[in-house]
């Protein structure tokens, strides 16, 4: 074997060396970004996972879904959950992934796998939802499970690649209108990569009547902790760093959310 071929193996090897540890360092920090906290993991059909964040009280019959912001993880949002435990809520906290339709699609196999695990006696439940989680809450309520939410609090919803309810042909959109559920939206300051077209107030433009609520001076991930510790995910703090800065009123935006889920969701 030649010196050159003898170069072109060593290469090789070395090139598949490197695609073999990059793939270990991309499973395990996928591993990571969707491990529970100090809760119990279920693997949920398709490859979600669901989180079951159980109150101190083991309540199994109200429940709440919770929707973050992609490649968010229960930890940037603990003291939002915190406060559902407080109100007797169990939370089903359910990990995000890329499709839209998909992500909406699994959110009521994932309470009725629930339901059926746990012999739960519940038969509907509420949604909370931040950003494309926000979106993907209010496509639940509006198209795949219209009869069993009852409360949907959107928290500043990007309807955005593609729109589902605010997109310029309107006979396109998912309407919110007549249906069973209780809606509630917020809206904040955005960012760069948060248009103000496929933000609430856009959606709220064609669909007349629906709450909204504008968190004023806020930044896009103000509803997250302000400091989530080392379990928080590395997204949000490169978030906080470039495209959504933290503002002024980031910190009453949070109580403003939290506050809400007080008001609607306290049994």
């Amino acid at each position: 074997t030649s010196t050159i071929d003898k170069m072109k193996i060593t290469s090789s090897k070395r090139s598949l060396y490197i695609s073999k540890a990059l793939i270990f360092v991309l499973y395990f920090s996928l591993i990571d970004l969707y491990a529970a906290s100090e809760d119990i993991v279920e693997t949920i059909k398709g490859q979600s996972r669901l989180l079951e964040l159980q109150p101190n009280n083991k309540t199994i019959s109200n429940i709440t879904i919770f929707l973050p912001g992609r490649n968010l993880n229960d930890y940037d949002y603990k003291s939002t959950i915190n406060v559902l435990h407080e109100q007797g809520q169990t939370v089903l906290f359910i990990d995000t992934i890329i499709d839209d339709i998909d992500y909406a699609r699994r959110v009521p196999i994932a309470f009725d796998y629930y339901v059926q695990q746990t012999k739960s006696s519940a038969t509907s439940y509420n949604i909370i939802g931040h950003s494309f989680g926000a979106k993907i809450a209010l496509m639940v309520a509006a198209k795949f499970d219209k009869e069993r939410i009852g409360i949907v609090i959107s928290l500043d919803p990007n309807d955005d690649n593609p729109p589902r309810f605010t997109d310029k042909t309107s006979s396109k959109n998912l309407s919110l209108l007549n249906i069973p559920a209780t809606i509630f939206l917020t809206v904040t300051d955005g960012g760069p990569t948060i248009s103000s077209d496929h933000q609430a107030l856009a959606i709220v433009k064609f669909n007349p009547g629906i709450s909204v609520y504008k968190d004023e001076d806020s930044s896009h991930v103000c509803y997250c902790d302000p400091d989530p510790g080392r379990q928080g995910s590395l997204p949000l703090k490169i978030f906080r760093a470039t495209l959504f800065r933290p503002k002024s009123g980031d910190a009453a935006s949070l109580q403003h959310a939290q506050e809400m889920i007080v008001e609607h969701l306290s049994l």
